[in-house]
């Protein structure tokens, strides 16, 4: 059985989705939110291609005001169009610079609840606002559909387009707080029972668009929960964000992590696959014993947010690694 990879960076967020296991990537992004893309100059788009060799951008769909609570879906609805004016314009300005676009959404009804001992979506303890999500994740796929990319025809490095749709960048659901008649992210002992399935299905009934769904808070410690039958033929591909390869690093000089800057030495480039593909591993056996696949069988992974903050021992080197 073969794996394939995406991966990114943060601060230079790259995606990548190899042809063959191993190979080098047909994609790789860096991550950025619309605005960032706005504020840059011709000659800056130009040096994400020429320095680092991407040819794709993930863009969030997300606010700065994450205290927000909608008492209407219409509320919600009107809350997120200025965010997605901004993706428009961004949008825009991304093709015509020959980059592919990978639409990442952040932007969960109610946002979260900050009591909870661990962050969790306000969604995930409330039905209406998770109809509200589902709902706005159609409303997108809707919203982009001229400018998404055929996931069924060969890929062309020529043809910029949107590449695919991350339904939900990290799924905060806490296991400790009420569900309150919501459904789970992944629910375990049911898994067509979970929340990320009824966006699957939604988005299906008027797209064929590549989705990602990522893991539990993205991690790849809870990607072996993530218990579904991935396939290429239904362009349906698990994710995750493997910021467990080295923390300290990828956190150098945030507070907790006890990591000054410049400080911790960069993972080298075996530690960083071997790490990769062993977080994907434990998925992929499942996947093996459980949803009849055969040896040969293609299972891509979409690993997402790679942080390098600037501060970090040969962020540079890390960054074009």
């Amino acid at each position: 059985m073969k794996v394939l990879f995406t991966r990114s960076l943060l601060m230079l967020c790259v995606l990548l989705l190899p042809l063959t296991a191993y190979a080098q990537p047909i994609v790789r992004g860096v991550q950025a939110n619309p605005i960032d893309v706005l504020g840059m100059d011709s000659t800056e788009l130009a040096s994400f291609k020429n320095d680092y060799n991407i040819n794709l951008f993930t863009l969030f769909i997300s606010s700065s005001n994450t205290t927000f609570q909608p008492s209407t879906e219409q509320q919600y609805i009107d809350f997120l169009e200025d965010e997605l004016v901004k993706v428009d314009s961004a949008l825009a300005v991304l093709k015509s610079a020959g980059y592919r676009v990978i639409i990442a959404f952040a932007a969960p009804p109610g946002f979260f609840e900050t009591s909870a001992s661990q962050t969790h979506s306000k969604m995930f303890s409330n039905a209406t606002f998770q109809s509200y999500y589902v709902n706005m994740i159609v409303s997108i796929v809707n919203r982009y559909a001229q400018d998404t990319e055929d996931p069924t025809l060969t890929y062309s490095s020529t043809v910029p387009a949107i590449f695919g749709l991350d339904i939900l960048t990290e799924p905060a659901d806490f296991d400790g707080e009420p569900n309150n008649g919501a459904k789970d992210w992944i629910d375990e002992n049911n898994i067509n029972n979970s929340l990320f399935v009824d966006v699957i299905g939604a988005v299906r009934a008027v797209s064929n668009v590549r989705l990602f769904v990522k893991s539990l808070y993205g991690t790849g410690a809870n990607l072996k929960r993530l218990k579904y039958c991935f396939n290429s033929v239904d362009n349906v591909f698990p994710a995750f964000n493997p910021y467990d390869v080295s923390p300290k690093y990828m956190h150098s000089n945030i507070p907790g992590f006890n990591a000054p800057p410049f400080q911790v030495s960069r993972p080298g480039s075996t530690k960083i696959f071997n790490k990769t593909i062993g977080e994907a591993a434990k998925l992929t056996r499942w996947m093996s014993n459980n949803c009849g696949l055969v040896d040969g069988t293609t299972i891509p992974y979409h690993i997402g947010e790679w942080t390098a903050p600037p501060c970090a021992d040969e962020a540079e080197i890390f960054a074009q690694d």
